[in-house]
This record gives structure tokens, sequence and C-alpha cells, in this order.
């Protein structure tokens, strides 16, 4: 097993619909997942420079020989953003993205 751990940061709307399916797949269709393991929202939204509404739940780790392959994005360091309230966030994560499903089986509160 790979040693590098995944997380996904979803809103309550999300982490329900995981909970029903047991299925991490994104409406866009791009699912992204973050290197780094955060526990407050204002770490979580600076660094991986999210938009609201806020993420009050993560996932994983989900480890990398697991997941689907990152087809959309390749793993990649966050740049510095500017996000729609104007408030500009300094990035540094890491991220990647996939187009296909994973399935999970736990869950862990980020507050």
């Amino acid at each position: 097993m790979a040693n590098e751990g995944w997380y996904r940061y979803v809103s309550a709307a999300e982490r329900t619909s995981i909970e029903g399916d047991l299925s991490i797949k994104s409406r866009s269709g791009t699912t992204w997942y973050a290197l780094q393991r955060l526990t407050d929202w204002s770490d979580i939204q600076e660094i991986l420079a999210l938009e609201d509404p806020q993420r009050d739940s993560r996932i994983g780790p989900l480890y990398s020989d697991e997941l689907p392959a990152f087809d959309v994005v390749p793993q990649r360091t966050v740049q510095p953003q500017k996000l729609k309230s104007g408030t500009w966030v300094s990035g540094g994560g890491t991220e990647a993205a996939t187009s296909m499903a994973h399935f999970i089986n736990g869950f862990a509160n980020v507050r």
C-alpha cells in the first residue's frame, strides 16, 4: 500500500450524497483530492484555494494506489488565487483530480 494519504473536503450536502451511495464523484465530473490533512475551514480555503460553501467533513486518508488515476489533473501545487469574494489566498497545497468514481467506507469530522 502506498503511504501517500489523499483527502477530499466536502460540504454537508456532498457528504450526505456520498453516505447514500458510498461513492465519491463530483457532480461536475471532476473530483478533486488534496494531499494535506487539514482540520480548519480557513486553512482548507487558504491552502487549497476553495470557494464557499464551507467544507466541514474530510474523507480520507485515501491511498494513491487505491484511488482512480488522476486523469483530469495530475498532482500539482495550488497557486495563489483570487476568490470570487475578492480575497486572495496563498495556495501552496497539493491537489489532483479524476473523472472516475471512488468507493469508500469511512468519514472524519473536520471541526
